[in-house]
């Protein structure tokens, strides 16, 4: 038995069909009614539901109380634009973020890292450079950070994401000297564009993983299904994580996204939250 107290969150994308007619607010409280002890935050340019860097402090008030008000908290604030081909842009989003955490009372922030127009280098050269700037501000202020693995397209570089393979952690971890942790979702790894076995890769990169993410998908089309019907081996990453750093699991239900007609009732999508909540936590909690 695993001696990890485990964090289950989740964050608002898998309400996406609902559109404009929900608030970052209200899904803070669904998430955390839900059973979940925590509400990643998505914010930044392609966030849902939208919100920007910029709200004012009474905004981020009420989304935090929202997600206390349900018996949650808010886990982590993730900046999903994170555009290092503006570095300027990239640069302001990581000191905003300094501001918002305080905020929010979380100590956590997760970066979804792109490099739209500029090659692989460049992003990782840029990455480097600020992290050199803004790391010793988030040491200081004891915030951990970690970054994810994401493909949109199964080319080799979708001109979009900086971290699509395990090499591409491994050089995160080189440019920020282990500074920025690994946030490791499987499904991303094996979509086309990745194409990579997820268990070996995590159990290499396992002292550097600060969140394992969790959805399941088929192979090799990499189409996102319900958990355990799939080809993600989530016993094997369970036996491994319990016995690393990793306290916090993130939750992604987004197998009903595509389906037609989509889904646009949101109890039912409350339902698919709560269904992979409870498998995961019958898989991770027996280890």
């Amino acid at each position: 038995m695993s001696d990890n107290n485990y964090k289950y969150t989740s964050n608002g994308w898998g309400y996406h069909q609902l559109g404009e007619s929900v608030s970052v607010k209200e899904i803070a409280g669904r998430i955390c009614s839900l059973g979940f002890d925590g509400f990643d935050l998505l914010a930044g340019e392609g966030a849902f539901p939208a919100c920007s860097i910029d709200e004012t402090t009474e905004t981020w008030e009420k989304i935090r109380y929202a997600a206390e008000d349900a018996g949650g908290r808010i886990s982590s604030l993730v900046l999903v634009g994170c555009p290092l081909q503006d570095e300027d842009k990239c640069l302001r989003e990581f000191k905003r973020a300094l501001e918002i955490t305080k905020i929010l009372g979380t100590d956590v922030v997760n970066l979804l890292p792109r490099k739209t127009g500029i090659t692989h280098d460049e992003g990782f050269r840029r990455l480097k450079r600020i992290w050199n700037e803004i790391g010793s501000a988030y040491k200081d202020a004891g915030l951990t950070v970690n970054a994810e693995n994401h493909v949109w397209t199964p080319e080799p570089d979708d001109d979009i994401f900086l971290l699509r393979t395990e090499a591409d952690f491994h050089k995160l971890i080189e440019v920020t000297d282990s500074g920025i942790l690994v946030k490791f979702d499987p499904v991303w790894l094996l979509k086309p564009g990745a194409g990579e076995q997820p268990v070996p890769a995590f159990e290499r990169l396992l002292p550097h993983v600060g969140i394992l993410d969790l959805k399941d998908c088929t192979f090799p089309d990499g189409k996102i299904v319900s958990p355990g019907t799939g080809v993600v081996d989530f016993k094997a990453l369970a036996k491994l994580a319990a016995d690393s750093r990793i306290t916090s699991l993130s939750v992604e239900a987004e197998e009903h996204m595509r389906q037609t007609p989509p889904l646009t009732d949101s109890k039912a999508i409350d339902a698919v939250h709560t269904s992979a909540l409870k498998f995961y936590k019958t898989i991770f909690e027996k280890e």
